[in-house]
């Protein structure tokens, strides 16, 4: 008789927008090991570095590819875009938002964490600020909070992400910075499911 793999089965979803390295998907991976958690990386240089940083965890998938370019059948429970390039942010935020919004499963969250630049030093606030209008036109209510390292509320499936922040690699940047963290909480409201995506 023919043996077929099993597929495995998941609470649900977390997308990692601009994964990078793949190193909060490997935290992530390994703190929820329920859920499938999806990175996308459009650098190809990255996208290869992240494959073997989550080579061996099965619930972790890595795509070479925007959140703009990306399709799925599925709905996600939750969209996580970490540290994100403003660049990217001022030229592609409302793509980006509208993308999201069309992805996540109704009554989900899309979180945007980003650290507090310090005053006169970066124009990221005027940015982030204008991004927040642009998911409210997408559809999200939107709430901004600032809240120390130690305090990210436990809903937030980052709260492993201090693995991060303690690593060689990011202990050096992190001086460049404040110790408090920006958090746009965006929640798409509880609208009627669409057909073409499968809700876990």
């Amino acid at each position: 008789m023919e043996r077929k793999e099993k597929i495995p089965t998941y609470k649900g979803t977390i997308l990692d927008i601009g994964s990078g390295y793949g190193l909060v998907m490997e935290a992530l991976a390994k703190a929820y090991k329920d859920y499938h958690i999806i990175g996308l990386e459009p650098a190809k240089r990255n996208y290869r570095l992240a494959v073997n940083v989550i080579n061996g965890l099965p619930n972790a998938t890595v795509v070479n590819a925007t959140v703009q370019g990306w399709e799925t059948k599925d709905y996600i429970d939750q969209a996580l875009l970490i540290f994100p390039d403003f660049r990217d942010i001022k030229t592609e935020g409302r793509a980006i938002a509208e993308k999201v919004y069309e992805l996540l499963k109704p009554g989900a969250e899309f979180f945007i964490i980003t650290h507090i630049p310090y005053a006169g030093v970066y124009a990221d606030i005027a940015i982030l600020d204008e991004f927040i209008s642009i998911l409210k036109m997408a559809g999200f209510s939107v709430k901004k909070q600032e809240v120390p390292f130690d305090k990210i509320p436990k809903e937030i499936k980052v709260s492993t992400i201090y693995q991060w922040y303690d690593s060689p690699q990011y202990r050096k940047l992190k001086e460049n910075f404040s110790d408090e963290l920006t958090i746009i909480r965006a929640t798409k409201g509880l609208l009627p499911l669409a057909t073409e995506r499968r809700v876990f």
